[in-house]
């Protein structure tokens, strides 16, 4: 079997050296042993590994700052969201009643009503009297 032939049945993976993870690189017409291949992989999987952790690392502190910041926000917060309704005492029974039982318990303290006659159940801090009625009449 010439030279070429083993280069070929090599290449081709037929060889039975390529089962005991033997490599030879060719230089020059000569044959010689090399074992990069084999600490390559070997260097390739440490590399996954520790790519692998520092994701892991880069995922956990970026869960940690976020619910860290979200809960400092919250006790901290300067925003205040005010809330105005502006309706007319012949709503009142139709359309507010239903707004007075769903939502507006749930922020009772920054809603506030524009109205042209103070209506019950809402407190009087948090009603603003008008004499000019809202929408259409």
């Amino acid at each position: 079997m010439s030279n070429c032939d083993r280069r070929q049945l090599f290449i081709l993976g037929i060889s039975s050296k390529i089962h005991q993870c033997l490599c030879y690189k060719y230089e020059s017409n000569t044959r010689r042993y090399y074992q990069g291949l084999r600490f390559f992989k070997h260097h390739l999987f440490r590399i996954c590994l520790i790519i692998l952790f520092l994701f892991y690392i880069l995922v956990y502190y970026h869960h940690y700052s976020c619910l860290t910041v979200h809960s400092n926000l919250s006790s901290q917060s300067t925003i205040r969201i005010m809330y105005v309704v502006r309706t007319v005492s012949k709503y009142y029974s139709t359309r507010l009643i239903y707004a007075l039982e769903t939502w507006i318990p749930l922020v009772h303290e920054n809603v506030f009503f524009v109205s042209d006659t103070l209506l019950p159940n809402v407190t009087q801090t948090h009603i603003i009297p008008t004499e000019i009625t809202c929408g259409l009449s």
